[in-house]
Formats: C-alpha cells, sequence, structure tokens
C-alpha cells in the first residue's frame, strides 16, 4: 500500500525525501513498517496505548520505527519542520471535521519546507452533505442500539483546500480514491508545504 502510494506521487512528478516520515493514525504500524523500507526514520502515531503497544512489539526495524500514543487534538509532541513525508490512509475518516481539519494544518506545521503529505479523507455525496453530522450519528446510535459505533465523517474538497492554503501549503494532486459507499466518496490528496 505504501508502495502504491509513492508510486502514485512519483508518476505524477511529486518528489518525495527519504529522510523522516510520519504515519498518522498508525494502528498496529503495518504502514509504518512499510515506510521504513523508504525512509531512514518513521514515526507512527495513534490514539490507542494497546495499538501502539502491539506496534511496537511487532517492528522488526528497531529504532528507526518509533511508535508514540497521543491523545492530543494536536501533533505538539513533535516540532515544527520535522518531517519529510506525512502519511495518513482510512484515519481522517473516522475524526470529527473539527479535529480532522486541525490534524490536517498539524501536517503541514511539522512538514519541512518542500516536505508532502498524502492523505485519504471522505466527502460526503450529495444527499449525506445535507444532514448534519450530529443528526447523522443519532441515527446510527439508535439503529445500533447498545453496540458500539464506528462515526464517519467528511470534509468537502473546498474547505480542504482553503485551509491547506490558509496553513502555508499547496495541493499537488487531488482524485477520487475506490470506495463503495453510497453516502460518502473517498478523496486522496497530495500537499506540499511550501517554503
Amino acid at each position: 500500500e505504501v508502495e502504491g502510494v509513492l508510486q502514485k506521487l512519483a508518476a505524477r512528478g511529486i518528489e518525495i525525501r527519504p529522510g523522516r516520515a510520519l504515519d498518522f493514525g498508525c494502528g498496529v504500524g503495518r504502514l509504518t513498517q512499510g515506510l521504513a523500507d523508504t525512509f531512514q526514520e518513521v514515526h507512527g502515531v495513534d490514539i490507542s496505548p494497546s495499538m501502539v503497544e502491539h506496534a511496537r512489539r511487532f517492528n522488526p526495524h528497531g529504532n528507526r520505527c518509533v511508535f508514540h500514543v497521543n491523545g492530543e487534538s494536536d501533533l505538539r509532541l513533535f516540532p515544527d519542520a520535522h518531517f519529510d513525508f506525512v502519511m495518513t490512509l482510512i484515519t481522517l475518516q473516522h475524526i470529527e471535521p473539527k479535529y480532522s481539519t486541525a490534524y490536517l494544518r498539524e501536517f503541514l506545521r511539522v512538514l519541512k519546507p518542500g516536505g508532502v503529505a498524502a492523505f485519504q479523507i471522505l466527502e460526503a455525496t450529495f444527499l449525506r452533505s445535507m444532514i448534519p453530522d450530529f443528526a447523522a450519528n443519532a441515527v446510527r446510535r439508535w439503529r445500533s442500539g447498545r453496540k458500539p459505533i464506528i462515526g464517519m465523517f467528511g470534509v468537502n474538497k473546498g474547505e480542504v483546500d482553503r485551509l491547506v492554503t490558509e496553513a502555508g501549503g499547496e495541493v499537488l494532486h487531488f482524485e477520487a480514491a475506490p470506495f463503495e459507499h453510497p453516502r460518502w466518496r473517498s478523496m486522496f490528496y497530495a500537499i506540499r508545504r511550501k517554503g
């Protein structure tokens, strides 16, 4: 999966420096380990202590892969201009937009000038875009009874473009990603920090 993303970027002439990378929403470190095949140092960050514990235990790359638990709504555990590449897939779609958009700004903050972030995020289809998230989630909770639910959230392209520009970045590439769901479109972006 990592190789596919990097090949997609290379095919569009988007250069990635092979220094330091961040895997946001790393889970047990599957993509983090994939990034370690290309990058000299990779950091994985996840909100779940148990996932990070598993990632550390399954890590065959020693201290080239470092895993962090982060329960904050930002990435303050990393300094400005720290990474050459940031990647996140199937993570932002489960984070409320007030947080996912803040993380997009943080991706640009932690990227070095010229650094690239590649991410996937959902965008609501026409009918779903007319229903507020709180209402959709209330219906989802009602339907599920007491069973846990996984929230789905999206951010429209105009909003992503605006916040990337405001945060000092530029959109290099944008495309619909394969995703079969009647209420959501999956979008893949590559953005770069200017400077």
